[in-house]
């Protein structure tokens, strides 16, 4: 069975599992999917509190029960965000090689970014804004890293090298990678969806070979 990697699918399982249901974390799942649903169809700039209130059905006095500001719900989506995308990381145990354990994961991650762009470009702008929000991205972009160092770290050639190198390294690489999906595929993106997918495509090939570049200074053998 395929499972999604879109954090909004994962979010409206949740609220149908808890239809009819009003407690207090129940109704902080439904302002949560109500703000990724605004996220996904007008973007970061329409998210309003009256609107997801009227969405939810709730006044904006119980939203502030939850939630003290758009940037601490903003904070628990990209938290929400960030487990999910741990939770379904691939182990690479069973690859032989660093290079194809590298092509793994990075493929594996534009698959997972490119399911939730518009959530993660949203997370990404507001955390220059939100102190919530900048304090819980920096968190979360870390335990990321950390999956990906221990994973790579499996391999006797990555183990050797230092282990700040290789933090910062993959922390230059993924902004990269972000703020190139951001601009080939993001919401200001003026391609058609056919070239944005054909431009997609080849960025694992292009950002594997880049970190392996950059972490062993050659090309992988074999490739």
């Amino acid at each position: 069975m395929n499972i999604s990697l879109s954090y909004t699918d994962h979010l409206q399982a949740q609220v149908q599992r808890l239809e009819g249901k009003r407690g207090s974390e129940n109704l902080k799942v439904l302002l949560m999917a109500a703000a990724v649903k605004t996220l996904e169809i007008s973007g970061y700039t329409e998210l309003k509190v009256a609107d997801l209130c009227q969405d939810v059905g709730v006044s904006r006095a119980t939203f502030y029960l939850h939630f003290s500001s758009i940037g601490e719900l903003m904070a628990e989506v990209a938290k929400g965000l960030t487990e999910l995308e741990l939770t379904l990381m691939p182990s690479m145990a069973g690859e032989k090689r660093a290079w194809d354990a590298l092509q793994k994961i990075i493929e594996w991650r534009v698959s997972f970014l490119a399911a939730n762009l518009y959530i993660t470009e949203a997370c990404a702008a507001l955390s220059d804004s939100s102190p919530e929000i900048n304090h819980g991205w920096y968190e979360y972009s870390s335990q990321r890293r950390q999956r990906f160092m221990d994973e790579l770290m499996r391999f006797e050639e990555l183990a050797k090298l230092d282990k700040r190198f290789v933090a910062s390294t993959l922390d230059v690489i993924g902004r990269g990678l972000n703020g190139v999906m951001f601009s080939i595929a993001g919401r200001n993106s003026s391609w058609s969806s056919e070239r944005k997918r054909m431009e997609v495509k080849e960025l694992p090939e292009f950002f594997s070979l880049m970190t392996y570049r950059a972490l062993l200074g050659t090309d992988p053998k074999g490739s």
